[in-house]
């Protein structure tokens, strides 16, 4: 699905958590139709990059474009209703709702086309059967891959532009790791572009288009997925025997 439309892009961006800068001039840019990934290792400041995004780490110096709107600084609500959506790390379902109010928490922005967010309920049923039994469960009782297919179908709910996913795989067994990168490849088919964030690097590659690796805050390679995944000394410093 790679398209040349620049969908999302960061310029210089510097982002700070206290004293620490986090970000440090990062400059990336993510294509309409492509699922890119970022890599590299804890404390590399690859959720910060989704936070500024999203709305939620305002950054201190540098742009950030969406759809060729500068969106730096705006709310966070705001920006889900631009089309940035985020799985975010940790699920954070809201565990003392059902499983059916969580996914109308993700439908907020637009929850007065009541026949559209039907629609779009069914649709997530039909992506994770799982959850249609489970509907009026509570949150806090499902396992943990239930939990990232509720997360998953919650951000969808919001119908993205662009979906941000943020260690979707964590704590997954291999054969729900291996479901979740094939639903995130289905759903960048059906037309959502992905930038994800994912500690199982190789299985990233395997779906990605291109990738960034960050480096104590800034990007230090780039390239096509087929390229880093078996350049070695990327294999050697980041990707590490996961799969």
């Amino acid at each position: 699905m790679r398209t040349s439309n620049k969908l999302l892009e960061l310029k210089g961006v510097h982002a700070f958590h206290g004293t620490v800068e986090a970000l440090k001039g990062v400059d990336l840019h993510v294509d309409e139709g492509e699922i890119v990934t970022l890599l590299g290792n804890n404390g590399a400041g690859k959720s910060t990059v989704l936070g500024a995004i999203s709305g939620v780490v305002k950054p201190r110096q540098g742009e950030i474009w969406f759809r060729g709107k500068d969106i730096t600084g705006r709310r966070p609500e705001e920006i889900v209703r631009m089309g940035v959506v985020q799985a975010p790390e940790g699920r954070r379902v809201f565990e003392p709702l059902t499983v059916e109010e969580n996914l109308l928490v993700g439908a907020f922005s637009v929850r007065a086309q009541r026949e559209r967010v039907k629609a779009d309920m069914r649709r997530i049923y039909e992506m994770f059967p799982q959850l249609l039994g489970l509907r009026t469960h509570l949150a806090g009782t499902l396992s943990g891959g239930e939990q990232q297919m509720l997360a998953l179908g919650r951000a969808l709910m919001a119908r993205p532009v662009l979906l941000m996913l943020d260690e979707s795989s964590m704590g997954l067994s291999p054969n729900l790791r291996r479901f979740i990168f094939r639903t995130v490849r289905e759903i960048n088919e059906a037309g959502t572009t992905v930038l994800m964030v994912e500690q199982h690097a190789r299985a990233a590659l395997r779906v990605a288009s291109r990738a960034y690796v960050l480096e104590a805050g800034r990007i230090a390679l780039q390239g096509s997925a087929g390229e880093l995944s078996t350049d070695l000394a990327v294999s050697s410093a980041y990707l590490g025997g996961r799969g």
